[in-house]
């Protein structure tokens, strides 16, 4: 671990606030992408007077605890997500910073983090897991990898690099598959592409740790659901919070 003597405070800080901007922009694409929307166009509006926000009104974090909860404008409640987010995003970056420092590799796994968040909310508040996220997931994976070990260990370490993102590329999404197959469709298709991006950013012994804890964590929530009333032994209970919040608890510890 680099820890806060060897990167500085300062470069702890500006980790966590590059997270609270991007987890901003997190939220962006977790309203528009189920709705297809562009990401880049209209400006960022309220969703009840449609009103255009402006900068003090898109301030991580600090917009919605000065505004309540509420839009300044007309008075509608906001999401809880927001913040929550935001805040995750940046506490993520930071807990990256101060283990891999300020390096291409803590950057590449920074990438990474963003993805699982966005994954993770997609899933959880939509059941939502799209190509789009990780069929590029999985290039960056493979790609970045070896583009990491070109700057830190030179020619040499590119091909062991790459090599390792695609067998975990093949373990996360094989054995997903396999599952897939056995449960007759009870494994979704954005399941399996989500462990195989998971595989190419952390090699097979990754995917398959991620996998065991993330089935472990879904049974554990699934039977207290069912024990509370919440849940029916039939009900469907998304996947990719589970496998996401596993990768990234790997990727930490």
């Amino acid at each position: 671990m680099s820890g806060v003597g060897e990167i500085g405070g300062a470069g702890v800080l500006a980790a966590a606030a590059v997270g609270l901007v991007t987890g901003s922009f997190l939220n962006l694409c977790a309203d528009r992408l189920p709705r297809g929307e562009s990401l880049l166009w209209p400006r960022s509006h309220c969703e009840g007077c449609g009103r255009s926000l402006g900068v003090w009104d898109l301030l991580p974090v600090l917009s919605f605890v000065l505004s309540r909860g509420r839009c300044r404008y007309c008075g509608r409640a906001l999401p809880w997500r927001y913040p929550a987010v935001e805040a995750a995003t940046a506490l993520l970056f930071a807990l990256l910073a101060l283990k891999y420092g300020l390096a291409p590799a803590g950057a590449h796994l920074a990438l990474f983090a963003a993805l699982l968040v966005l994954i993770f909310v997609l899933d959880l508040e939509g059941g939502y897991i799209p190509d789009l996220l990780t069929l590029p997931g999985m290039a960056l994976g493979v790609g970045g990898g070896g583009a990491v070990a070109l700057l830190t260990s030179g020619a040499a370490g590119v091909l062991p690099a790459v090599k390792g993102a695609l067998l975990g590329l093949l373990a996360g999404g094989g054995s997903l598959f396999c599952l897939r197959l056995a449960s007759r469709g009870g494994v979704g298709w954005g399941d399996v592409k989500l462990l195989g991006m998971i595989g190419a950013f952390l090699g097979w012994p990754g995917a398959l740790l991620v996998l065991f804890g993330a089935a472990l964590a879904g049974s554990l929530v699934g039977l207290a659901g069912i024990a509370a009333g919440r849940l029916r032994w039939r009900d469907p209970l998304p996947f990719g919070p589970f496998l996401s919040t596993a990768a990234l608890l790997f990727v930490l510890l």
